[in-house]
């Protein structure tokens, strides 16, 4: 009788079957190697049995995986929000350095000529009604009032040249 398998020869038994085998006269190695068989079956059926799933799992898997697909066709709006902002927040910083550029002497724009007149105005009404028949006590008030009426004047004089 032939000596017990090695590691090897069990191995190469199991892979490659043969006819005629050591198995086929040892009761022991025989033994060995059903049980192996036995074992390496139920493992096989072991995993195949968790692997497998119903068939609605796969349909949600699908329905994910073409739900990610076409989320990454799509154009990212984030992106282009950014973008957007980027050149609005640029178009306003031109449009504010373009409004503070210093005018040519003797030019000003409109509405500060508006502006300036109707205060004028307004600064020259309230002079000359404080000028006018103002009783003792309001004496101190006329000072200020013809002093705010040298300084418009003054103004004007300076705004004409």
């Amino acid at each position: 009788m032939k000596p017990h398998w090695n590691e090897d020869e069990f191995a190469d038994q199991f892979v490659r079957p043969r006819t005629q085998s050591h198995a086929d006269e040892c009761a022991d190695c025989r033994d060995q190697l059903e049980k192996f068989s036995t074992a390496l079956r139920g493992f096989r059926d072991a995993v195949h049995s968790t692997a497998e799933r119903p068939p609605f799992f796969w349909a949600a898997q699908r329905t994910a995986i073409r739900a990610h697909v076409a989320d990454r066709q799509k154009p990212h709006s984030t992106g282009w929000a950014l973008a957007s902002t980027a050149a609005l927040v640029a178009l306003a910083l031109i449009m504010m350095l373009a409004g503070n550029t210093p005018q040519p002497a003797g030019q000003s724009s409109i509405s500060a000529n508006v502006q300036v007149d109707e205060d004028e105005l307004l600064m020259q009404r309230i002079g000359d009604s404080l000028l006018s028949n103002v009783a003792d006590p309001l004496q101190p008030t006329n000072l200020i009032a013809s002093d705010l009426s040298n300084a418009v004047q003054q103004a004007q004089n300076g705004s004409a040249q």
